[in-house]
């Protein structure tokens, strides 16, 4: 996780909404796993708060810079 989000972070750098649709990837990966997870105690329930706390941020800025809204687009792959 800490290698996508450090690939998040770089593109971000250069491309918010590129990097935008690599955080929706990730969470897309990720999500079948979160469901299962109790994140109130354990060491890979705090990894994912942490991961999602700090690519969260580069979700929302990219969404205000996308033509379409890339939180539509999670929701939409998530419900699929």
């Amino acid at each position: 996780m800490k290698e996508a989000v450090s690939e998040i972070k770089k593109v971000a750098k250069n491309d918010s909404a590129l990097a935008g649709e690599g955080v929706i990837e990730l969470f897309i990966r990720l999500y079948p796993a979160l469901m299962h997870i109790d994140s109130s105690s354990g060491a890979l329930g705090t990894a994912m708060n942490k991961t999602i706390d700090s690519i969260m941020p580069i979700l929302i800025k990219a969404d205000k810079t996308s033509e379409s809204s890339l939180f539509v687009h999670l929701r939409l792959a998530l419900l699929n």
